[in-house]
C-alpha cells in the first residue's frame, strides 16, 4: 500500500475477468473499488475480445490458450505494488492461483465464482465466495475464509446472467470492499 496524504491509503487491486472477458461486470466492480480510494488494474486477457454466453466464453478461453491468458496476467502484475490486491472472478481465479505463488507480499487474495489453490506459506488474507449451488466451485477444497450464499449458481454478481441476485451481490461487494481495506 502506499499513502497519499496523511490518512489516505491507496491500494492497489487488480481484478481478473471471467471466461466471458472483460465485460461491463468488471468495470462496474472497479468503479466500485475506485470510488474507495484504490487504484485499481483490469488486465484484459483476451485482447478486447468478449463472449456472450459461457459456451463460447469456454471456448474463447481455449483459442486464447490458458499459456496465453496467464502470460498475460505475469506482465500485468509486473507493473503493480508486490503487495497489490489480487481479485479473480470465475476464471480469474483460476489466473489468481497461477500468480498467486509469485506474489507472497499480495496484501489480500479474493475469489469469487471460482477457487485456486492456497500457496504453502501464504499468511495474508484470503477468501472465497461463491453460491451454494454454483457447479464449477468445490467448496470442499478450499482452505480459506468461505462466504456462501444459500440456494445461488454461478457467477450471481452479473446483472447479465441468468443467474444474478441483486441481494446477494450487494452482500458480495460489500464483504469485497471490506476485505480489500
Amino acid at each position: 500500500m502506499s499513502g497519499l496524504g496523511k490518512d489516505v491509503l491507496v491500494t492497489s487491486v487488480v481484478l481478473f475477468h471471467s471466461a466471458l472477458g472483460l465485460r461491463a461486470v468488471e468495470h462496474s466492480a472497479a468503479k466500485l473499488l475506485r470510488s474507495d480510494g484504490h487504484e485499481v488494474h483490469l488486465p484484459d486477457l483476451y485482447g478486447g475480445r468478449v463472449a456472450a454466453d459461457l459456451d463460447s466464453g469456454l471456448a474463447l478461453m481455449r483459442e486464447v490458450g490458458w499459456d496465453a491468458i496467464c502470460g498475460r496476467a505475469q506482465a500485468a502484475v509486473r507493473e503493480v505494488p508486490e503487495d497489490a490486491v489480487l481479485i479473480g472472478i470465475s476464471m480469474g481465479a483460476g489466473v489468481v492461483g497461477e500468480i498467486w505463488p509469485d506474489r507472497p507480499a499480495a496484501s489480500a487474495v479474493v475469489l469469487i465464482h471460482g477457487h485456486a489453490a492456497v500457496p504453502a506459506g501464504f499468511g495474508s488474507s484470503f477468501e472465497l465466495h461463491a453460491g451454494s449451488n454454483d457447479t464449477f466451485v468445490d467448496l470442499s477444497q478450499w482452505t480459506g475464509k468461505v462466504w456462501t450464499y444459500p440456494g445461488l449458481s454461478h457467477f450471481f454478481t452479473d446483472l447479465t446472467s441468468p443467474d444474478y441476485d441483486e441481494a446477494a451481490a450487494g452482500l458480495l461487494w460489500s464483504r469485497v470492499r471490506r476485505a480489500v481495506r
